[in-house]
C-alpha cells in the first residue's frame, strides 16, 4: 500500500521534472536539480532498506 503510494509520488515528481526540463532547456539549474533528486532518491532507498532489515 505505502509502496504503491510512494511509487505514484515518484512518478508524479518525474513527470513534473520532465515538464520543467522542457520549459527551461539548457542552463545548469535543471542538471543540479536532477542531481539533487537522484541523491535524495538514493538516500530514500537506503532508508527503505534499513526499514526492511529492521522489520
Amino acid at each position: 500500500m505505502l509502496e504503491k503510494r510512494v511509487k505514484k509520488m515518484f512518478q508524479r515528481r518525474k513527470n513534473i521534472r520532465n515538464t520543467q526540463r522542457k520549459r527551461n532547456k539548457g542552463g545548469f539549474l535543471p542538471f543540479t536539480r536532477a542531481m539533487m533528486e537522484f541523491l535524495m532518491w538514493i538516500r530514500w532507498m537506503e532508508l527503505r532498506d534499513l526499514m526492511l532489515t529492521v522489520r
